[in-house]
């Protein structure tokens, strides 16, 4: 009778370990959408570093938006007008990642919690300046086929900002001689 209890006990920690080796496994094996998303993500890097902005371009919709942090629509031609643009000032980019977090798929749309830090050389103010960025942001994809698109950006939140180690206000248009922003 005495053995009983030691065999159930047994078979216990064995379901439990099968239970987290398994779980183990299917986490280090990333999901499909999630494996795309990250391919994605991993040539817009890459496109950056060698500024060529079709590559980033390319992963939007025609019908593309973004909504700003102050509640403002970007329409597609805006949002592409945007992208262009922060290739034309930019004259290097020395770091660039997006980290996923949670991706809620429904069917062929995927939207992801994206947390983005940008360091570059970039024109500002008449003069080439050090420029990093934080944010973070909701990415709704779309899949057309077997491509994921961009077609909205939203939930943008602002992190810190700092041009030439200065600390800035996103909200507010460059000025080199503003004072140092101090959030409350």
């Amino acid at each position: 009778m005495r053995s009983l209890p030691a065999l159930f006990s047994a078979v216990l920690v064995a379901i439990l370990l099968a239970a987290v080796a398994q779980a183990a496994h299917s986490k280090s094996k990333p999901k499909p959408v999630r494996a795309a998303l990250e391919r994605l993500y991993s040539e817009m890097r890459d496109a950056y570093f060698a500024r060529d902005s079709s590559v980033v371009l390319a992963t939007r919709l025609p019908g593309t938006f973004s909504v700003t942090p102050a509640g403002d629509t970007l329409t597609a031609e805006s949002v592409r007008a945007y992208i262009r643009a922060s290739f034309e000032q930019v004259e290097a980019t020395l770091a660039l990642d997006w980290e996923l977090g949670v991706i809620d798929v429904h069917g062929d749309t995927a939207a992801a919690d994206v947390d983005q830090h940008w360091v570059r050389r970039q024109r500002k103010a008449g003069a080439i300046r050090h420029v990093d960025t934080r944010a973070r942001q909701r990415e709704t994809w779309i899949r057309r086929g077997d491509q994921w698109y961009v077609w909205r950006v939203d939930r943008v939140q602002p992190g810190e900002w700092r041009v030439d180690g200065k600390r800035v206000d996103p909200s507010r248009p460059y000025d080199p001689d503003a004072p140092e922003y101090r959030p409350k």
